[in-house]
């Protein structure tokens, strides 16, 4: 879960991205339906973002949005977190089509749109997203970070590798940095976010 670190965008109470297989997965699944009407019942606050793989851009515009339709259709989950965004030129043919994505998404009723390209983007595609996941790295590589990366609302940061010790430097950086939402665990790569922290004090 993405802990609140100020309001952005009407996520009031952070929010959570769940992710059945690379995406809404198959009709039917017997687990995730109940579970996340067990969350809805126990953290009403909180807001549900299906995850989606828009691949740098390079899926096309259809995909995506049968995507957010099978999560809204299927376990009533109306926001949508865009991974592997593309940050580069808006004039690029995947942030073109990217942007195409969120634009159309928007017409058809999609409540809260976060994306992650795992660094700052173009002004186009922050000024697009509701959240924008702007650093994505270890906690060392955190504690190199200077100064505020942008002035945006709906900055959330992903830091993985973190060890007990680290984090409350972690925690001290967000805040001078002025980070809306933050995720940090101790898993590592190649699958960081594959599963809760391991150990309870991250």
């Amino acid at each position: 879960m993405a802990e609140r670190f100020a309001a952005a965008d009407g996520i009031d109470d952070g929010f959570v991205v769940v992710n059945v297989h690379n995406g809404p997965g198959e009709p039917n699944d017997p687990y995730y339906g109940p579970a996340l009407s067990e969350l809805g019942a126990t953290a009403p606050g909180l807001a549900v973002l299906g995850y989606i793989d828009v691949d740098y851009g390079t899926r096309v515009v259809d995909e995506v949005l049968r995507d957010a339709e099978a999560w809204r259709r299927r376990y009533g989950v109306t926001g949508v977190m865009l991974d592997r965004f593309p940050s580069g030129d808006p004039g690029d043919a995947g942030s073109v089509r990217a942007l195409e994505a969120v634009s159309r998404l928007r017409a058809d009723g999609t409540t809260h749109i976060a994306g992650n390209p795992g660094t700052v983007p173009d002004p186009a595609t922050a000024e697009a997203l509701d959240v924008v996941c702007e650093f994505e790295g270890t906690a060392s590589d955190y504690a190199a970070v200077s100064g505020s990366l942008s002035f945006r609302p709906g900055r959330w940061h992903l830091v993985h590798g973190c060890s007990p010790t680290e984090l409350a430097g972690v925690r001290t950086t967000a805040t001078g940095l002025g980070v809306d939402y933050l995720l940090v665990t101790d898993r590592v790569l190649p699958h960081p976010w594959n599963g809760f922290p391991e150990k309870e004090a991250s």
